[in-house]
């Protein structure tokens, strides 16, 4: 363990494995604690610290780094996002800072393919890039 501050003067603590790697660092930064995971390749895995908002968050990634789950809250409410194999995010299920839930699906592209939501005239569904209304009620 090696307790150490970076440029800007922030804390950090580090944890080494046995072969004097970085497993696991804490430090304050400037938007408040974090706490990161490494494996044993050096890749970053997991990181759970708070977003400027002050709201926490939670990102894992997969052996070479890209994004595989992400959950926290985002400007209108908690979210939980799920990335495709080349980091592009594909599924995300929100619920608004009013209540109303949201599923949303992306193509390989990252494009909105379809949406499930409840809004404020009622539930809806829509389909394809064009964000089309095939269905809504009331």
């Amino acid at each position: 363990m090696k307790i150490v501050s970076d440029e800007s003067g922030a804390p950090f603590i580090v944890l080494f494995d046995g072969n004097g790697n970085a497993n696991v660092v804490v430090t304050e930064h400037e938007h408040g604690p974090a706490l990161a995971l490494y494996d044993a390749n050096k890749q970053l895995r997991l990181i759970l610290e708070l977003e400027p908002s002050g709201s926490p968050s939670l990102r894992m990634a997969d052996a070479n780094g890209q994004p595989i789950v992400a959950a926290g809250t985002w400007e209108y409410g908690p979210m939980v996002a799920i990335y495709n194999p080349n980091g592009k995010q594909n599924l995300s299920l929100s619920i608004s800072s009013l209540g109303a839930p949201w599923l949303l699906m992306q193509d390989a592209n990252g494009d909105n393919v379809l949406k499930l939501a409840v809004e404020s005239d009622g539930p809806c569904l829509k389909f394809g890039k064009d964000n089309k209304v095939y269905w809504s009620a009331p």
